[in-house]
């Protein structure tokens, strides 16, 4: 923000700088027409001068967007106006969504898949303990089981077997090995990104705006942020932003018919007439579009998908 600022304003005033004196007084005052508004004036004494340094972050941020939307250079977005909005998008660099948000946290996916079967086990321990019935019948013949290292065996053997099989049959127990290798896939794919989605329905379909967002930069942490506006948000917020991704795959050049029309087009042959490969940075390019191939599964642009740098995520008063 502070770049693009630079460019809007010519300079950016980063701080101000507050100094107060000694003062002995609390004053308190009304400015303008009964319940019109209140100044509150403070002027605090102490002993010696305190100089505040007061960022204005959010001040700047505000002048910020203002001036852009002013110059009509931001496009607007909600529920109401989308259908025929959303036309526009190549048209502008910055673009304002208001809708209903969806938080999706793929580290926290990869930790609850981690323990899954750890708190599904323990939920599905106090749904076990309810079976008193089942358990007494198959507890009272194992004890007629004579051979005593029999009977222990029997009984651990349906400890586990049943409470297993009790959970897989309610969705409470997931293999250890698949476990690990859907972990693996996420944290491959995703990286422990933080994602700030806002789907709409459109007539004839969908649109999904989606931003990830950088968790140093959040005022409070992920878990308050869901616990206070749930993982799907019932009141509207806004994301303001840059418009980094809106074609799909088919529309754009790509990196492999680039290498094609390399491998097509440009041959080098040694001095007996022999091919020669093109070298170690088309190997490397090779190297890069198998990954972006093997990226794209987990990770690619939907077609119904426009991807957003988030500048800005906050509820509009």
């Amino acid at each position: 923000m502070y770049s693009l600022s630079s460019q809007i304003f010519e300079g950016l005033i980063e701080s101000i700088v507050d100094t107060k004196v000694h003062s002995d007084e609390d004053k308190d005052s009304q400015k303008g027409e009964l319940g019109s508004g209140r100044l509150m004036a403070n002027i605090i004494r102490t002993e010696s001068a305190k100089t505040e340094r007061k960022f204005l972050h959010d001040y700047a941020y505000t002048l910020f967007e203002n001036s852009l939307l002013e110059k009509s250079k931001v496009l607007n977005i909600d529920s109401s106006n989308i259908e025929v909005e959303i036309n526009k998008i190549n048209d502008f660099d910055f673009i304002k969504i208001k809708g209903n948000a969806i938080f999706n946290d793929a580290k926290l996916i990869a930790s609850t898949l981690e323990n899954f079967n750890s708190f599904a086990g323990a939920l599905g321990y106090v749904q076990f303990k309810d079976l008193a019935d089942q358990e007494e019948l198959v507890q009272s013949q194992i004890s007629d089981i004579k051979d005593r290292n029999k009977r222990v065996k029997a009984k651990s053997q349906y400890n586990n077997n049943y409470f297993r099989t009790f959970l897989k049959e309610r969705g409470l127990f997931l293999e250890e090995r698949y476990i690990t290798e859907m972990v693996n896939i996420i944290n491959f794919g995703y990286k422990g990104q933080f994602e700030t989605q806002f789907p709409f329905l459109l007539k004839d379909g969908g649109v999904l705006f989606n931003s990830i967002i950088n968790r140093e930069f959040l005022k409070e942490t992920e878990e308050f942020l869901i616990a206070k506006y749930s993982r799907e948000t019932e009141k509207e917020l806004c994301l303001f932003g840059i418009v980094t991704q809106t074609k799909n795959s088919e529309d754009k050049n790509t990196l492999s018919e680039f290498i094609s029309y390399l491998d097509s087009n440009f041959k080098e042959y040694d001095k007996d007439g022999n091919e020669e490969s093109l070298g170690m940075k088309h190997a490397i390019m090779g190297m890069i579009n198998a990954l972006m191939n093997v990226e794209n599964t987990f990770i690619g642009k939907a077609k119904y998908e426009f991807i957003i740098d988030p500048i800005s995520v906050y509820r509009e008063m």
